[in-house]
């Protein structure tokens, strides 16, 4: 009976998510991102291949990421890719995964075509400004969630170069900031304002712009996204904002209508339950894929109808 439900869930979870996917094939990903440039609209992709990492599969990863930046330069596709470090190696073989990163920049300087550097809780136990500080590859850029950057109290943006590429993403509430960040979240339930949010994620983005970085803000809500673009309007000139595919359409083109630098994380490839989870699942839905990505049983025996309430 667990095992049923566990399927059932798995295939509920994928209709939930799927939307947010370009399908599971390079050409798939090639093909959307085409239409996302049709529409002005820039793309970042990645590849959905993390399952049993060995080293033999951590080197497919990485040529796989080379053949797409060849495609995207080929086709003159508006596209950064983004990678996490688990795919090609960190965690398992240090010295593999470092020339398999060597490998990805060399060809994304001869093609022109930015890396990004993920974090999560599928990153492994590498920091991405790690990989930065040991690469300082023009071409590579890093994420962090927000509160990183508080519980850093200024040592990431010391440690940076002016005119370096980074992604703001939302608090994180996994791996080694998931404490600071049930702190945060505790405090602005208690405030219940939007205001304080905001101004939360506008004193980092003003110090990084403040450094001549590149900033981009990722979030899968497009009200907060439309808000913080009010702030001020040299967000609206200097960020870009960033949607995970298949979010709301009318929500979209308002942004665009305000002149937003907007760009579309699109995803491709089969192993989609940890990009559920990194990327898009929150409350009790991300609590089951997280359960089934862990194989935990126990949270496949509540009823149907009360995890999903």
């Amino acid at each position: 009976m667990a095992e049923e439900q566990h399927g059932f869930l798995k295939k509920l979870i994928f209709k939930l998510v799927k939307k947010h996917m370009a399908g599971a094939t390079s050409a798939s990903a090639i093909k959307m991102l085409q239409q996302l440039n049709d529409k002005k609209l820039a793309g970042t992709v990645t590849f959905l291949n993390e399952n049993d990492i060995t080293k033999v599969k951590a080197k497919y990863n990485a040529n796989s990421y080379m053949q797409l930046m060849k495609q995207i330069s080929r086709l003159n596709i508006k596209s950064d890719v983004s990678i996490r470090p688990s795919q090609i190696g960190y965690g398992i073989d240090r010295k593999a995964a470092e020339e398999n990163m060597s490998d990805i920049l060399e060809c994304a300087e001869s093609n022109g075509i930015y890396v990004w550097i993920e974090s999560g809780m599928h990153a492994g136990s590498i920091d991405p400004l790690d990989i930065y500080k040991t690469h300082r590859s023009k071409m590579l850029c890093f994420e962090l969630p927000i509160n990183a950057f508080y519980k850093s109290n200024n040592g990431i943006e010391k440690a940076l170069g002016t005119g370096c590429k980074v992604k703001i993403l939302p608090y994180s509430t996994y791996g080694a900031d998931a404490e600071i960040s049930k702190k945060r979240v505790k405090r602005l339930d208690k405030i219940n304002s939007h205001k304080k949010e905001l101004d939360a994620y506008s004193d980092i983005v003003r110090t990084l712009l403040n450094k001549d970085m590149k900033v981009t803000l990722f979030s899968s809500d497009e009200k907060f996204l439309e808000r913080f673009a009010e702030l001020n309007k040299d967000y609206r000139r200097n960020l870009i904002f960033e949607l995970p595919l298949g979010y709301n359409n009318k929500r979209m083109s308002m942004l665009m209508k305000k002149k937003i630098n907007l760009s579309v994380y699109v995803s491709y490839g089969k192993d989609w339950v940890p990009y559920a989870i990194n990327r898009l699942a929150e409350g009790h839905i991300r609590d089951i894929a997280k359960a089934l990505l862990d194989g935990e049983e126990k949270a496949m025996t509540k009823p149907t109808s009360k995890v999903l309430n």
